[in-house]
């Protein structure tokens, strides 16, 4: 690997990271212009942020279900953009998170629905200056219980998370030399995310695809499949069991040289490893490749393949 590679591919490292993180939470150019169009104006004018250089509304598909985007840089210091979307999900959850209090109170049958939904009753989490903003988007009004109860039975049903509300989601990070300008992410759904679909049940594959220019790993289960909708950005994440990062790793040098890929080094079989992740790249006919195999929960490692390159 070329000594100027190696920082474009510990960004792209980076990239999968801030994308796993947002993959979990249920985590690229513009929108399919008839798909949800009155949703999808709703829902990035209420995610954009005030007096902000108007960006293009962009799409990728997310376990097969669609999720839009948009990336900026706003005149704001970063804690500022967080008390923005803060408040903006506090006025706009319904009231969840004291809402599901009361339901778990009154209604034993909901508490696994309930868990898992008031971890995105108005998240925010803060790093320093990074941070981000997460909740369920119910309309701005005051739910009673009964609405709420009514919600659960037909998500219950369905899997749905529309049946309750839309997701909204803002990343925002300082940019590096300046404590007034901000890096934001946000991202919000319109239509079509169901959770039954969407979550990788065990032993079992999520929706969506694999990549086709490389193998899956070897006794594995994908767990995230993104693709930026008309553009070749795609990235797939598996859980393997019963293999180290480091045999992984020989795994896709072995699979790269089988494909005629060139694989990115500065010496021949040199290991390249960041903080217990170990990390192969290759190219390709204009496309990147970048393979990442870190140790996850239970014996199990984490692949994620990243593929960058033209349309």
């Amino acid at each position: 690997m070329k000594p100027s590679t190696i920082p474009s591919v510990l960004r792209l490292a980076s990239l999968i990271a801030l994308l796993s993180a947002i993959a979990s939470l249920c985590l690229l150019r513009q929108a399919r212009a008839a798909v949800d169009e009155a949703m999808l104006h709703f829902g990035s004018s209420l995610m954009e942020y005030p007096n902000a250089k108007e960006e293009a509304v962009r799409q990728l598909h997310l376990n097969g279900a669609r999720v839009y985007f948009r990336t900026q840089t706003v005149d704001a210091p970063s804690h500022a953009v967080l008390d923005h979307y803060e408040a903006l999900c506090d006025g706009r959850d319904g009231f969840l998170a004291q809402r599901l209090s009361e339901l778990l109170a009154t209604h034993p049958r909901v508490p696994d629905h309930a868990a898992m939904l008031r971890s995105i009753a108005t998240t925010a989490v803060r790093d320093g200056g990074r941070g981000y903003v997460a909740c369920l988007d119910m309309g701005g009004q005051a739910l009673s219980l009964d609405s709420l109860v009514s919600r659960f039975a037909r998500f219950s049903r369905t899997g749905d998370l529309h049946e309750i509300g839309y997701a909204r989601y803002a990343y925002a990070q300082p940019v590096e030399g300046s404590d007034s300008r901000t890096f934001l992410l946000t991202m919000w759904t319109a239509a079509d995310f169901n959770l039954y679909d969407i979550l990788p049940l065990e032993g079992r594959d999520a929706a969506g695809s694999d990549l086709t220019q490389v193998p899956r790993p070897p006794n594995s289960q994908r767990i995230l499949s993104s693709n930026e909708v008309g553009y070749s950005n795609a990235v797939a994440v598996y859980l393997a069991r019963a293999s180290s990062p480091s045999t992984l790793e020989r795994f896709y040098r072995e699979a790269f040289r089988a494909r005629d890929w060139d694989i990115l080094e500065r010496h021949s079989g040199e290991r390249l490893q960041v903080n217990q992740t170990s990390l192969v790249a290759a190219q390709r006919a204009g496309e990147t490749i970048t393979v990442l195999a870190h140790p996850g929960a239970l014996d199990r490692t984490v692949v994620t393949i990243l593929k960058a390159g033209t349309p």
